[in-house]
């Protein structure tokens, strides 16, 4: 049994990080501007109306950016926006990655190993019996990989999780298993090279800069993962394409990751269970009556961004589970 964990900065998010967009934004358009490029401060000044709610253009960073070519002439005006806000982004993820060192200790390791471990105990009662009763039951390890879309170490820190594989207990379906956690990739790069940018060219809003092979190299996320050659664009599509079950936590499903979704939907249509941990901010118990339309309303999302035929909807709906706002990941330690 393979088990794939994706988690985005929701995770952070949760553990008390300041890592959204208003955060960053906040922080950069505070930024000294005395040596900035006019393009820079043109940057700021549009960065600032959005805070200011006179516009809606960076509600999401990296479409913000594939939109923001519309304003640059060539590629030279790319590399200079580009690289003032990626160095930005570096230093302030960095930041904030090295202050967690301090924090560690505030969560709790063993309570963390239990929860990706016993997943299934967050599902409702005919869910886990659904997951239990699929599950690739054999004598092997079961195999957990965590693809991680955040910059920060975070999840490896509390885990303790070096480069080796760690036993973490025993599986959720045969207590005769072993779980094993392989790998922890950063499939947007880490503090030391974050990736930034968009999904594919049609993203980036200006005609003429799109077919600029320089431009596409700056600004879209696959080549750049290309560019870096390490591989873990390749891993990730090999955890996925080999896993049997998969968890999404802590992701927007944004436009600028839609190779990752309709990868992910490709194994749903294979037969692969897929969970989505979502997060809602209406918190108020709701009637089962609506539960159930929020839960369909969640599952067209996934398959519309996933490119899954609308034909397929209902032959791969009961293996989409939805959870609301799920504590899986609460593991702050208690306090007396």
């Amino acid at each position: 049994m393979k088990t794939v964990f994706l988690i985005g900065n929701g995770f952070d998010i949760n553990l008390g990080l300041k890592t959204s967009y208003n955060y960053f934004y906040n922080y950069y358009i505070n930024l000294p501007r005395d040596k900035d490029h006019s393009l820079v401060q043109e940057l700021k000044s549009y960065i600032t109306e959005y805070i200011k709610g006179k516009n809606n253009n960076w509600s999401d960073l990296e479409i913000g950016i594939g939109n923001h070519t519309i304003k640059l002439n060539n590629f030279e005006d790319v590399e200079i926006v580009y690289d003032d806000i990626n160095e930005s982004i570096q230093n302030y993820v960095t930041e904030i990655d090295e202050a967690f060192n301090e924090k560690i200790e505030e969560f709790d390791f063993n309570l963390l190993k239990t929860n990706i471990l016993k997943f299934n105990s967050f599902l409702t009662p005919a869910e886990s019996t659904f997951v239990r009763s699929n599950a690739k039951s054999t004598n092997e390890h079961h195999t957990i990989d965590i693809i991680s879309f955040n910059y920060t170490a975070t999840i490896e820190k509390i885990l303790k999780k070096g480069s080796e594989p760690l036993e973490i207990g025993r599986a959720f379906y045969n207590s005769n298993v072993k779980s094993i956690l392989n790998n922890i990739i950063h499939i947007h790069g880490n503090v030391d090279d974050p990736i930034l940018g968009v999904n594919d060219k049609t993203q980036i809003a200006n005609e003429n800069l799109r077919e600029d092979i320089r431009v596409q190299n700056y600004l879209i996320k696959p080549l750049m993962n290309q560019s870096l050659r390490h591989l873990n664009d390749n891993k990730t599509k090999e955890i996925i394409n080999n896993s049997h079950l998969i968890c999404l936590y802590g992701l927007s499903l944004g436009e600028t990751d839609k190779t990752w979704w309709e990868l992910i939907g490709k194994r749903v249509l294979d037969g692969v269970m897929l969970i989505l941990f979502v997060y809602d901010k209406d918190t108020k118990r709701v009637p089962a009556r609506k539960n159930e339309i929020r839960r369909r309303d969640w599952q067209d999302k996934f398959m519309n961004i996933a490119n899954i035929p609308e034909e397929s909807f209902e032959k791969v709906r009961n293996r989409i589970m939805i959870t609301f706002n799920s504590p899986i990941f609460d593991i702050r330690k208690e306090t007396i």
